[in-house]
């Protein structure tokens, strides 16, 4: 409750309607776990969703609200890399052009 309480606001600067957020947050009852109620898998019902009703750019939203707030599941990795797919497919929509350009960076 906490976690939504601080996060929501932001989820919805990125786009994400508040009936999507209440319908997530009801859903939810661990932020950690993997699993149904768990945030990632939860976040990532709403991605599929989105992306099967053609909403690429909302998708995306989505799949970034699933790998929030770090990547340190495989769960959160493939959100991540399904919401970078999802605003590249959105992207090609948007009223300007732009390069996406990938870094190598060690760690």
């Amino acid at each position: 409750a906490e976690l939504f309480a601080e996060r929501a606001r932001q989820f919805r600067g990125w786009g994400i309607p508040r009936g999507v957020i209440e319908r997530v947050r009801a859903r939810i009852d661990d932020a950690w776990r993997d699993g149904a109620g768990g945030w990632t898998t939860e976040w990532v019902r709403e991605g599929e969703a989105a992306e099967r009703a053609g909403r690429s750019l909302l998708a995306s939203a989505c799949y970034g609200a699933a790998k929030f707030p770090s990547l340190v599941t495989a769960a959160r990795r493939e959100a991540y890399a399904r919401q970078l797919a999802c605003y590249l497919a959105a992207a090609r929509g948007f009223p300007c052009a732009f390069e996406r350009r990938e870094l190598a960076v060690p760690y």
